[in-house]
């Protein structure tokens, strides 16, 4: 996925492993993550169309219509967020589960993103996605430096290195079963800890 968090592994022997059955295992990541500024999303949160063509590509051989390691300059992509139900498999659901404002007016917000894109490092598509269509950027983010620095320096000290944002939550499906995976979501990436931490209210 390319944060820390859940991820799906397939294990068995080398010599006779069968790939085959894994093509109808449906698999649904949530990540849940830390970004700069307050998303006016309401209760049910919104669709968001990821950009495939401006994806950096992790793996070798790459479709037509995603050539190019840069992305493109894109404006806010109003047009690519919806509040209809779309198929998560070129998509993502975001939903605003928290925010903060700190003394010097800076806003955050701790969102969720599920998705079942499976194209590359899915963090980095939901960073890219969330900077170029909503304007949103991902605490610690390596496209993100300028907005970090303007964090209170006791929280840039405490977050260090990592970027605010994890795979927490895994939904698997194959056939009739199902199997849903979570753990708790990091604490770098929950508004809650850093409004005790930084002592707002």
């Amino acid at each position: 996925t390319g944060v820390g968090g859940l991820c799906v592994l397939a294990t068995g022997p080398a010599d006779s492993f069968d790939p085959d059955p894994l093509q109808s295992l449906a698999v649904t990541y949530t990540f849940t993550a830390l970004v700069h500024g307050r998303p006016d999303w309401g209760k049910g949160g919104v669709y968001c169309r990821i950009p495939t063509e401006g994806v950096r590509q992790w793996k070798k051989r790459k479709a037509p219509e995603q050539v190019g390691d840069d992305p493109p300059e894109a404006g806010t992509g109003e047009e690519a967020v919806v509040g209809e139900p779309l198929n998560l498999v070129g998509a993502l659901h975001l939903q605003c589960l928290d925010s903060l404002r700190l003394e010097d007016g800076h806003v955050l917000s701790t969102i969720s993103a599920r998705s079942s894109f499976d194209s590359g490092r899915l963090a980095n598509v939901i960073s890219y996605t969330l900077r170029s269509r909503l304007g949103l950027h991902v605490v610690n983010d390596r496209f993100s430096k300028r907005e970090f620095a303007a964090l209170p320096r006791r929280m840039r000290n405490l977050v260090r290195q990592s970027v605010c944002m994890g795979c927490y939550a895994v939904d698997m499906k194959h056939g009739d079963e199902a199997l849903l995976v979570s753990i708790h979501s990091h604490q770098r990436t929950k508004c809650g800890y850093w409004r005790k931490i930084l002592d707002v209210s």
